[in-house]
């Protein structure tokens, strides 16, 4: 057995982090160190196989991190044509990771999670397969966007917090605030209902446009949500 860090050691960018929500912290931030924040989940081999999902979810954050601080520079001019540039977003990858995540983070209060889960803390086989990308979702479990069309993200690199959804004694899903940046993961069969949200298991552009000299809106940028189809 290998340890495992319940978030991504990849998503913070300093070692001395605040963390507030845990049954030892649940009245104050405490400050601690990264590399405590971990339990023996997986094994070595099967730990490993995982990094490239970490490196994903990492690379996926900065490109949704840089495509905004473009739109805020450009923004504030007047120019009538931009060289188009273009940010990309791995959804598929994004998707695995957060399901990893909302696995570990379930090590620490035990719900029972997934459809077959034979006894809380031990995710179903769906579940597992999914994580390590020998399977997809079919129904609508997967990843979500929460944000309005007009919401401004207020970005914070490094920053991460979560809040579980559950019924009864079952977990089905979980918010997740990556870097600012709000998301849904489901592993609930039904979909969602919340704000319109879209599932993100299809190919999304979005266009960010500025304004120029006579108030007309000029493409700047877009920022690309692949996941690739089956």
């Amino acid at each position: 057995m290998s340890d495992e860090h319940f978030i991504s050691q990849s998503v913070f960018i300093h070692a001395d982090i605040q963390v507030q929500g845990f049954s030892w912290c649940k009245d104050k931030p405490r400050q601690m160190r990264l590399e405590t924040l971990k339990k023996r989940i997986l094994c070595k081999k099967h730990n490993s196989q995982l990094s490239e999902v970490d490196a994903a979810a990492k690379a996926s954050l900065i490109s949704i991190r840089d495509a905004y601080a473009l739109f805020n520079a450009r923004g504030k001019l007047s120019e009538r044509r931009w060289n188009i540039k273009r940010f990309e977003v791995d959804m598929l990858r994004l998707e695995r990771w957060s399901l990893k995540t909302l696995i570990n983070l379930n090590h620490i209060d035990g719900w029972r999670i997934g459809d077959d889960a034979s006894k809380p803390h031990t995710p179903s086989c769906e579940l597992v397969e999914v994580a390590f990308g020998r399977k997809r979702f079919t129904d609508a479990k997967g990843l979500y966007s929460v944000s309005k069309g007009q919401q401004v993200i207020d970005f914070h690199e490094g920053a991460f917090s979560f809040c579980a959804t559950t019924n009864g004694k079952q977990l089905v899903g979980g918010r997740f605030w990556l870097w600012g940046v709000p998301f849904y993961m489901s592993i609930y069969p039904e979909p969602i209902q919340e704000n319109g949200a879209p599932m993100m298991r299809r190919q999304m552009t979005h266009w960010f446009q500025t304004w120029d000299d006579k108030r007309r809106q000029v493409k700047s940028h877009c920022l690309l949500f692949n996941y690739p189809k089956q």
